[in-house]
């Protein structure tokens, strides 16, 4: 239980916070937790495409040639092709 207190404390920090915002500014709190919910749906929809279309790319192209490509020595030529990635 503490453990999990402790992993969690940001969230439950911004949590509080939102709450007395909500308590002394009802209208700013609200728009808060409303940008906050659609913010989160939003991500729900693009998140699980992209890892999608990441594990394609790991059985699509072999691990070497990732390596070669985007690894350590590629320089600009890496940057440029994981921006189009």
């Amino acid at each position: 239980m503490i453990s999990t207190i402790k992993r969690y404390r940001v969230f439950f920090i911004v949590l509080l916070c939102v709450g007395f915002l909500t308590i002394f500014n009802r209208t700013v709190g609200i728009k808060a937790v409303t940008i906050s919910v659609k913010s989160f749906f939003e991500m729900l929809f693009v998140i699980p495409p992209v890892f999608v279309l990441l594990g394609l790319l790991d059985v699509w192209v072999p691990r070497e040639s990732m390596i070669k490509y985007m690894g350590e020595g590629s320089g600009i030529k890496g940057i440029l092709l994981s921006l189009f990635i």
